[in-house]
């Protein structure tokens, strides 16, 4: 965790080793989700969905999360294959 500029508000910060398979997905997710609607949609959803069920627990909301990721990895990478997408 990191304190954001407001100490109210805590901010969930990524730190990604350049080149690696976890950052070269943080930034494909992006733009598959800006090339996607419907699963930028989708992830809305989970994430609003998640929220309320975690109960302001960090862990539980990202573990909410997780049954959706192991799908959208697989269609975002097919994606990035048929685009050519390249980080």
């Amino acid at each position: 965790m990191h304190a954001s500029a407001d100490p109210g508000r805590p901010t969930n910060v990524h730190l990604r080793v350049h080149g690696w398979p976890n950052q070269q997905f943080a930034l494909l997710f992006v733009d598959w989700l800006a090339a996607n609607p419907g699963a930028r949609e989708d992830y809305l959803t989970v994430k609003c969905d998640a929220d309320r069920r975690a109960d302001g627990e960090l862990a539980r909301y990202v573990t909410a999360k997780e049954p959706w990721f192991l799908d959208a990895y697989q269609r975002a990478w097919e994606w990035a294959d048929a685009v050519h997408w390249r980080p």
